[in-house]
Formats: structure tokens, sequence, C-alpha cells
């Protein structure tokens, strides 16, 4: 249950991460929108201007008026475009800010969840210690009484967590644990009841019933 908790935890300060990222590029976006929309009204105020000088002047040509409209026209569109850019960056914000709050509420769920479960494994843990010293006992006992190799080989396929270690030999060939077919070589280790030999292929540890 730990395990699992954690497991939750550690996805949802993932998705965190992914949020802070996308965050750090809109600051991006948006300091570049806020650049271009400065050079946009700079341009407005500068081609109002110009405009307003050819409205006061008698030599004016109409042909000029109209290319410093169509400039003005082109630098109101580019402020539009900025404006909708701006919006749907805010709307993004917002989302990602609500996602935010929502994992945070998670992580912190989790996480109070995670402290009870280790409290009920440590309760757990305590009211087992008896049970568990005197198997381990016995299992030093047991140990003490089986060659060196079994325990080795034992020990080095329990690591690995490849359960059950210890698997039957099936079909006269076949490891039950991996469902590989055994060479020669294995196969004459494997004769009598009590034998045992390693699978070449999972290395669990094959004995005869």
């Amino acid at each position: 249950k730990m395990e699992l908790l954690q497991k939750n935890i550690s996805e949802a300060a993932d998705a965190l991460k992914k949020f802070e990222i996308e965050s750090m590029e809109i600051l991006s976006s948006y300091d570049r929108i806020n650049e271009n929309v400065s050079q946009a009204e700079k341009s407005i105020a500068e081609l109002i201007s110009a405009i307003e000088s050819m409205k006061n002047s008698a030599d004016n040509q109409l042909s000029e008026y109209e290319f410093y409209l169509k400039k003005l026209e082109k630098a109101n569109e580019v402020l539009s475009n900025n404006e909708k850019e701006v919006q749907k960056i805010r709307r993004r914000i917002e989302e990602i800010m609500a996602g935010s709050s929502k994992l945070l509420k998670v992580i912190l769920d989790f996480t109070d969840k995670k402290k009870q479960a280790a409290a009920e494994f440590d309760e757990l843990k305590n009211g087992k210690k008896e049970e568990a010293n005197k198997l381990m006992k016995e299992i030093t006992k047991l140990k003490s009484e089986l060659p060196t190799e079994i325990v080795s080989a034992y020990k080095v396929v329990r690591d690995e967590k490849k359960l059950p270690v210890f698997v039957k030999l099936v079909n006269k060939n076949q490891c039950s644990g991996c469902g590989m077919e055994l060479p020669y070589d294995s196969l004459t280790k494997l004769k009598n009841a009590g034998d045992f030999s390693e699978c070449p292929n999972c290395r669990r540890i094959l004995y005869v019933q």
C-alpha cells in the first residue's frame, strides 16, 4: 500500500513538473507578445502622426495617404492577433492553475494516506516481530543444513524477485518457472528425487520430485 501511494505521489509530482515547464514556456511567449504589442503601438502612433501631418498639408498625395492607411490597418491587425493570443494564454494559465491546485491536493492526500499506511505497517511489523524472530532462527538452522551452492543460488534469484525460487522439472525436460526446455547437461543433474540444478534461462532452482 505504501509503495502504491508513493507511486501515485511520484506520478502527481511529475505532472506538476510538466505544468511548471509549460508555465515557463508560456511566460516566454508572453514576453514575446508584449514586445510585439509595444512595437505595433509605436508603429501605429507614428502612422497616425504621419496621417495627421498629411491632412494639414496642401500637397499630400492620395496614394501616399492610402499607403499609410494600409500600414495602419496592418498594425491594428497585429494588435488584434496578439490580443487573441493573450486571451488564449490567459485561458491556459487558468487551466494550469486549476490543474496544479488539484495535483497539490492529490499529493497532500496521498502523503497523509502514506503516513497512515506506514503507521499500520509499523504496527503490523511489531505485532509479528516475535513470530518473525522464531522463523528467522528456523531459516538460519535450515540454511546450515543445505549445500552452500543452493543457498547462494537462492539468494541471487530471490534478489531478482523471481518467485517462486524453487520450481519443479515438468514433462521430464522443462522448467516450470519459465517454460524453457532444458539442455542435456542440465538434465543429467536431474535424474532422481532430491536432485537439483539451475535453469540456464531464468536461473531458478529446479528440482525433481
